[in-house]
């Protein structure tokens, strides 16, 4: 038994030393992406000092929200896209300065957005269609062509 209990203390030794020995490092140990964890620390500390200096969120101007308002549709190539069990490229159009349109396969119209900011087609590829005309938080104008029903947008043209 009391070899037993010779042991057993032998052991605790070596346990205790263990975890009070500094732990065995190299150069590589603790890195992740290339950095150590101090590095790590202090980019972290960097940003959390970048987060204080920035304003409140009360102070902070909201986004400007998408428009959709009557008005003037930007003139140049809109080239579109669908889904369709993926997404699809579809053919696009150009909307000329005089108000009227030219479909890439070659067909022309008129183009025009009605008091309630409805964009109207008539003639050419597109004729009888209607699109709600967009412009995105970063400027990009988009047109969203309406199914048959006008219930749903089907096709989304961005310029």
């Amino acid at each position: 038994m009391r070899a037993h209990l010779a042991f057993a203390v032998w052991g605790l030794c070596a346990l205790v030393t263990a975890c009070n020995a500094p732990p065995a490092t190299s150069q590589d140990d603790g890195k992740i992406d290339g950095k150590t964890a101090t590095q790590w620390e202090a980019e972290a500390d960097d940003a959390l000092v970048e987060a204080d200096i920035a304003p409140p969120l009360q102070d902070q101007q909201a986004p400007k929200p998408v428009t959709t308002e009557p008005g003037k549709i930007w003139v140049g190539p809109y080239r579109c896209s669908t889904f369709v069990d993926h997404l699809q490229n579809a053919p696009g159009f150009t909307v000329n300065g005089d108000g009227s349109y030219t479909h890439d396969q070659g067909s022309t119209g008129t183009i025009s957005r009605d008091a309630t900011g409805l964009v109207l087609f008539s003639g050419g590829a597109l004729d009888g269609r209607a699109a709600k005309y967009e412009v995105d938080l970063g400027g990009r104008p988009t047109l969203r062509l309406y199914d048959g029903s006008r219930s749903q947008t089907v096709i989304d043209c961005q310029k």
